[in-house]
């Protein structure tokens, strides 16, 4: 059995403690070249002390260097902690706060990376348990405006709640940059547990970080697999090695039966393969699943897209999620088929139209437009006419650029629509896939309406079928259709996810609290994205509920409680409030655009 999904993150913390005892086996530090006489003799001392490793005991006292033995019988150093880090850094320490009831989160900024690729803020956790022994002293602690040496190992587990750049620390090091001499390891002078003499005098920053760079690196891989981060449903499905609808059948373990933290909490269930979307599978089949705590019941049917936790073995025990949200609706079938088959391929069942939208009625004629009733029961005749109209100069206002994209939609191809049954709701399908339609056009693109009578118009936002080939917008009566792309306006905010620098309509500014993203939800301090969209931010603090005011609008987010359409919940860290970005943006006549790579998004803002 993996015991990863049995045991909670404290379990996952003894990791970092066990896997010293694999390099205790050969020489960890043959040679070690560094110019100053002192630091040399420290390694000669060093290099001699190895082959003696396993009979040096804590017991050893006086001018020897000592190598620490744990209750566990493990061998630890200094130089030991420095080779197995993932990820070596020089930060400076923000804040700690509770993480959960047993887990405590510390958030750095990182001023130099020595190894690794940690973000600019990185979070490193530590769980206070029996389990571990980990950080247990109560006098740990980090002090603000003070630069630190941190050794740590990412941590990669995907039904955690961390975020996706934490990491652990490493046998309670404490390196003070600022004084050396102060710092220490277990909770005892770092000097005992290292070949280096940091009470030397003298010893200095740049001492201790030449130091470091000069020891060998043999580092630890991560804690558990990588997992998809991305939440986009293509990434997830082209991603994972099965994608099944299965039948849960009965809890193998529940939560409540296991070890669990705040951290990470999980149930795992026995489970039918109904139906094999992806990989090579038979339906029959009986699995064991790892989810989410509280996801599922039994008798109920999903999809998931899931991967065994062992993948060379020929019999896996249990199969993981490929990412956080690799449990999906049996209503995205259709759009997880189309995935699966990739652009091009036929289907016998219509993927293109979102559920419940039935497919589009061709209209006759080449026209990339057509229309179908959006209830399937109603009785109405739609009749789709491509016709010649002036528009009016507002609506080809400064805000749509006309270029030839545009020129095409508002000049050739405009279409009136009639129904026998005034004001039923219309389905609208544009046909695009033949456009080569950028990511911006994508998310800039709109349809529209004209009353023939008035000349008003109506902006309509739409979305696109997963395949990005059809555009689709909901009508409600009879009128002139068409479509256009937006002209991209000057970004009104731009942020960096665990950045605290941040731009406001191109001008560099600095924040209290830096962007960061949970369970898919970017998550912004509330004065930087109310102050921005010039509405006015209110704090309750008897009712723990933030208000944004902005003209007649007053928006309601109170802390710990979903918003509604489950677009996250506002959160207090640090006596900051923060809040899902996309709930306060959609209440405003704004949107976002992710870069994936950068981990920027950049709020737009229209008119």
């Amino acid at each position: 059995m993996n015991k990863k999904h049995l045991l909670a993150i404290s379990g996952i913390l003894l990791i970092g403690i066990l896997l010293f005892t694999a390099y205790n086996s050969h020489n960890l530090h043959s040679e070690h070249m560094h110019t100053a006489s002192s630091r040399q003799e420290a390694i000669n001392s060093h290099n001699e002390a190895v082959s003696l490793r396993s009979e040096t005991t804590v017991g050893e006292s006086g001018d020897d260097i000592r190598v620490i033995t744990s209750g566990m019988g493990i061998h630890a150093t200094f130089e030991c902690v420095i080779e197995v880090a993932t990820d070596v850094v020089v930060a400076e320490f923000v804040a700690r706060r509770p993480f959960g009831q047993g887990a405590t989160e510390y958030e750095f900024i990182v001023h130099d990376h020595i190894y690794g690729s940690a973000a600019d803020t990185i979070f490193v956790y530590v769980v206070y348990n029996e389990m571990s022994r980990s950080f247990a002293a109560p006098e740990f602690q980090f002090t603000t405006d003070t630069e630190y040496l941190l050794a740590l190992i990412k941590l990669v587990n995907i039904y955690a709640s961390f975020h996706y750049d934490g990491f652990m620390f490493i046998e309670d090091l404490i390196l003070d940059l600022n004084n050396p001499s102060r710092s220490t390891m277990h909770n005892e002078p770092l000097t005992i547990h290292s070949y280096l003499d940091f009470n030397s005098i003298g010893l200095a920053r740049e001492h201790v970080i030449s130091y470091v760079r000069s020891l060998p690196r043999n580092p630890f891989a991560t804690i558990n697999r990588v997992f998809i981060t991305s939440d986009n449903l293509a990434d997830i499905i082209n991603g994972s090695p099965y994608v099944l609808v299965i039948e849960i059948d009965e809890p193998r373990r529940l939560s409540s039966q296991g070890l669990q933290s705040d951290i990470q909490a999980t149930d795992i269930y026995y489970v039918t393969v109904v139906e094999v979307l992806k990989g090579n599978m038979r339906v029959g089949d009986e699995l064991r699943v790892v989810f989410f705590a509280d996801t599922v019941n039994s008798g109920e049917t999903h999809i998931v897209s899931i991967t065994p936790t062992s993948p060379n073995s020929t019999n896996p025990f249990f199969y993981d999620f490929t990412s956080r949200h690799s449990l999906h609706c049996l209503d995205q079938r259709d759009e997880i088929m189309a995935i699966i088959r990739g652009p091009g391929r036929s289907s016998t069942s219509s993927s293109a139209t979102p559920t419940p939208t039935p497919s589009p009625t061709p209209v006759a004629g080449p026209s990339r437009f057509s229309a179908s009733p959006y209830d399937p029961d109603a009785v109405a005749d739609i009749v789709l006419i491509n016709i010649d109209i002036d528009l009016s100069e507002d609506f080809v206002s400064a805000m749509i650029e006309i270029d030839e994209l545009n020129a095409m939609f508002l000049l050739e191809e405009m279409h009136s629509i009639t129904v026998a049954a005034d004001e039923i709701r219309t389905i609208i399908s544009v046909y695009v896939g033949d456009l080569d339609l950028s990511d911006i056009q994508l998310l800039m693109f709109r349809g529209f309406a004209i009353d023939p009578d008035t000349g008003d118009y109506t902006i309509i936002p739409g979305r696109f079928s997963a395949d990005r080939n059809y555009f689709y917008f909901e009508l409600a009566g009879s009128g002139i259709i068409g479509a256009f792309v937006y002209e991209l306006p000057t970004p009104l905010l731009r942020l960096t996810i665990n950045q605290y620098r941040y731009y406001y309509r191109g001008a560099p500014q600095t924040s209290d609290a830096a962007p960061f993203i949970t369970g898919n939800r970017t998550m912004v301090p509330i004065r930087l994205v109310s102050e921005a969209l010039g509405a006015t931010p209110r704090w309750d603090r008897s009712s723990r509920t933030a208000y944004i005011y902005y003209n007649d609008t007053v928006l309601r987010l109170p802390v710990g409680e979903p918003l509604p359409d489950e677009m996250g919940t506002p959160i207090l860290r640090n006596n900051r409030v923060l809040v899902p970005l996309r709930f306060v943006i959609e209440n405003f006549d704004a949107f976002t655009f992710w870069d994936r790579e950068l981990r920027e998004v950049t709020v737009y803002v229209l008119g």
